[in-house]
């Protein structure tokens, strides 16, 4: 028994070494030295390596950067992803499959991340499946070059691929989906096939990662599950700037809203825009709303602005790189969507102090921390409106609660620290 163990011991030291002295010593990984985690140092004798599929860019400021992406940015996933990857603790370290655009190399090492990047064209899905399958297929080398022990996959189509790379490979599956695919998204070919991914892989992976006990109810509502046994809850973390820029909106002065994020049908920005046609000119003169972003509906919101003669009160700024100003500047963010995951720029906006304005699409948050709207329809909108111009001290208040929440409840650290438990867990199970 006791030669038993002396003869385990040794196994365990020759796998470290070798472990770190393979691969990995020609990526610049932080130093061995510096994990501490018992859980490792009991089973696993090295830091744990996670392998990520569907991201569109990493570092998310690359998105903001790259000319290549004109008129397809939008980058709360991204961002969302470099969060947690920065956040992360030594403990685990991480393989990036992404996009590759102009500039960029198509591999860098930096600390414990290393990322290969894929060239792509076309619009946004065409692009989407190309670098997938690109991930897919190098992933097989990839799983062993780093020794990976947990493949993470992002959206349907990274999901799908994230799942079928594990499967081969035999390594347990994280993934997050951050929305489903629901009828506003439209019902062609595309958002079809989308559908039919969630129904198949989202029961199958080893962990489903949803942002808010509401988009779990979403998932499990439009996709008919009849429950889910492999389902957590994550709350996003988002960094809280140290100074809150609060509305202070006076009665009869004018109200500034903001919007951003990308220009798509389920943004239902034409609905916001209706919305304040609706309003009488007198009121209409105490309102300026900015959009801000880019995509396709970009034209047919401008045409909107133009039918309705609201180039006076309403701006489209398209793709601005800091938009610290509004968060800044503006009194109550909108956000209209006839569907969304937990949104970033609406965490943005409440960490800012801002008042926030949402359609009731499902967030983890009550009527009071934010402003939520029954439905979306230009009517609503417009009434909505006419209650927050003659309620300004609701806007402050709404912008104190706002903050307040994402102080309490969305820290960095304990994003990280729970996607941390989860992968240490997966890789300890397999």
């Amino acid at each position: 028994m006791v030669r038993g163990c002396k003869i385990e011991k040794q196994s365990v030291r020759i796998a470290r070494d070798s472990i770190i002295k393979s691969d990995f010593s020609k990526v610049t990984w932080k130093s061995n030295e510096d994990f501490h985690s018992p859980f490792i140092d009991s089973f696993l004798v090295r830091p744990v390596t996670v392998l990520h599929i569907g991201t569109k860019v990493y570092p998310f400021e690359a998105a903001l950067q790259s000319s290549e992406l004109s008129g397809q940015r939008g980058g709360g996933m991204s961002k969302y992803v470099s969060t947690l990857i920065r956040a992360l603790p030594d403990s685990i370290r991480t393989v990036m499959l992404v996009q590759k655009f102009d500039g960029q190399p198509a591999l860098e090492h930096e600390g414990a991340v290393v990322t290969y990047r894929y060239p792509a064209f076309g619009n946004r899905s065409v692009r989407q499946i190309i670098a997938n399958t690109l991930s897919f297929l190098h992933g097989f080398i990839l799983v062993r070059r780093h020794e990976v022990d947990v493949v993470h996959g992002h959206m349907q189509i990274g999901i799908l691929f994230a799942w079928l790379l594990g499967r081969l490979t035999g390594r347990p599956v994280v993934a997050t989906p951050y929305s489903v695919v629901t009828a506003s998204e439209g019902s062609g070919l595309y958002t079809g096939t989308l559908a039919r991914i969630e129904k198949f892989v989202y029961p199958r992976v080893d962990a489903l990662v949803f942002e808010s006990p509401e988009n779990r109810t979403v998932a499990i509502e439009q996709r008919g599950f009849d429950g889910l046994d492999n389902d957590h809850v994550i709350l996003t973390g988002i960094s809280v700037p140290e100074r809150a820029s609060l509305p202070d909106p006076d009665q009869g002065a004018q109200l500034r809203l903001f919007y951003i994020g990308r220009i798509v049908p389920v943004k239902a920005l034409d609905c916001l825009v209706e919305g304040v046609a609706l309003l009488p000119s007198e009121l209409r003169a105490r309102i300026h709303l900015d959009i801000i972003g880019e995509g396709e509906m970009s034209d047919l919101l401008a045409s909107l602005v133009a039918r309705h003669g609201l180039e006076g009160c309403v701006d489209l700024h398209g793709f601005v790189e800091d938009t610290s100003r509004f968060y800044e500047d503006c009194d109550v963010f909108v956000l209209p969507s006839h569907q969304e995951g937990l949104s970033v720029s609406l965490l943005e906006a409440m960490s800012h102090g801002k008042a926030c304005l949402i359609n009731d699409f499902g967030v983890p948050f009550q009527d009071g921390d934010v402003i939520i709207m029954p439905d979306n329809a230009p009517e609503t909108i417009a009434a909505t409106l006419r209650r927050l111009l003659a309620s300004p001290q609701a806007i402050r208040e709404a912008g104190a609660l706002a903050r307040k929440r994402i102080e309490e409840e969305f820290s960095v650290a304990s994003f990280a620290r729970r996607y941390e438990s989860m992968y240490l867990g997966q890789a300890a199970s397999n």
